[in-house]
């Protein structure tokens, strides 16, 4: 998997500054994909962080990126557990609910919206954009905004600074590894 893909798409969650990322990568097959992954997180746990496969399907897996330090403190919000509950998960660590989360992508029945609570999005978010995608959007960006359209536009800024610093940094010659924020 090549670094540069990941600081182009995963940037904010390698500074710290968001809780995880997905990443659609193409694989050479199931073995190669596992090997790849196998390898990143040998980068990732040095620094804390880790990364998952939600899925595979058709020489393309769906990465999942992730601090766990902050994972598991976005999904510890009542309003985040609310929605997860709604949607079907058992209460478990943050885990088994990854392992939920996949499993549901395997289903493939339809899309687990929820995926923006693993995405750090605010939960007021995810569940407006759950219970009605199309009305009462105030923004689109990383996410659809329903609530507070003024932070969410900071967030996005903070995000698309750090994507072009991580890009000209990488550029320079940063390798992935020193590009990365320890988890504290």
């Amino acid at each position: 998997m090549p670094d540069e893909l990941i600081i182009r798409h995963c940037s904010p969650t390698l500074a710290g500054l968001k809780t995880s990322n997905l990443i659609r990568v193409p694989f050479q097959g199931e073995k190669a994909m596992i090997r790849e992954v196998v390898t990143l997180n040998q980068v990732l746990s040095r620094r804390g962080l880790r990364a998952i496969l939600l899925h595979y399907s058709q020489g393309t897996g769906l990465i999942y990126l992730f601090r766990p330090s902050a994972l598991q403190r976005d999904l510890e919000q009542p309003q985040a557990k609310h929605l997860l509950m709604q949607a079907g998960y058992m209460p478990g660590d943050i885990y088994s609910l990854l392992v939920q989360l996949c499993r549901r992508f395997k289903d493939g029945q339809t899309f687990p919206h929820e995926i923006g609570l693993f995405l750090g999005y605010p939960p007021a978010d995810v569940e407006a954009y759950m219970a009605h995608p199309s009305e009462g959007v105030k923004f689109s960006g990383f996410w659809k905004v329903y609530t507070d359209e003024d932070k969410a536009k900071a967030t996005f800024a903070s995000y698309r600074k750090c994507m072009r610093i991580y890009q000209k940094v990488y550029e320079k010659g940063r390798t992935l590894e020193q590009l990365i924020v320890p988890c504290v």
